[in-house]
């Protein structure tokens, strides 16, 4: 959407995702063995596998001076974002993260950003031992030993398909208006490659810093985005 509107293609793009629980996907995911039977625990160290989820969520993405002379309230605003395929397994994401490292970079490029200008990162945090792993290692090779507050909401609202992206794109930002990420649902013993990131507890950033949200899928893809609060934010 936000590229239809850079390009000119377009000045407003509403993006919709949904999803709801089907037997098809249940059995998907069970048939993978990646189903926790408790409710999802990202980045614990005892964690073993997702929480199916479904939820759905809406925005309205409209070029800033169309926004301006229409006079809509400015949420936030998409600073980057990027796109990599690792192309690692048909559902496995590679181990060494450096296919979501790339989508990452590829966001602070768009953004005209440095590693540094980033405050949080709502990840996409499955609860599967791989998954977890993967991104960790992925956040420590763009933005190193940083202490960069890291949070999964997955083990609250669980894991929906087409929906996660833009749902924690959302949560993201409404983190970034308040100036600290939700605590980590579910955390109890934090995984090693994760210390000194996620938490149980709310962690503060400063709010003129951007956000970073994360996601990956079947097939090796791997996305991020960038957002901000931008002039006007509510």
């Amino acid at each position: 959407a936000a590229s239809m509107i850079q390009a000119g293609d377009a000045e407003c793009v509403l993006v919709v995702a949904c999803d709801s629980v089907t037997e098809f996907v249940f059995s998907g995911f069970s048939s993978l063995m990646a189903l926790d039977p408790e409710p999802a625990r990202p980045f614990d160290r005892d964690r073993k596998g997702l929480s199916v989820g479904e939820g759905a969520a809406f925005a309205l993405l409209m070029a800033e001076e169309r926004a301006r002379d229409s006079g809509q309230i400015c949420q936030g605003e998409v600073l980057g974002w990027g796109q990599s395929s690792d192309a690692n397994h048909m559902t496995g994401p590679s181990r060494d993260g450096s296919g979501q490292a790339l989508a990452i970079r590829k966001a602070l490029t768009r953004a005209t950003l440095e590693a540094t200008d980033i405050g949080s990162v709502c990840a996409h945090g499955t609860g599967t031992v791989y998954n977890d792993s993967m991104e960790m290692k992925a956040i420590r090779l763009v933005f190193g030993d940083r202490a960069l507050p890291v949070y999964s909401v997955k083990g609250g609202v669980g894991h929906t398909m087409g929906a996660a992206g833009l749902m924690e794109a959302l949560i993201s930002l409404r983190s970034l208006a308040e100036g600290r990420t939700p605590g980590v649902v579910n955390l109890r013993h934090v995984d090693n490659e994760a210390l000194g990131l996620v938490s149980a507890e709310p962690l503060p950033f400063p709010r003129e810093k951007g956000v970073l949200s994360t996601n990956s899928g079947f097939g090796g893809i791997n996305a991020a985005v960038i957002l901000g609060l931008g002039a006007g934010a509510a």
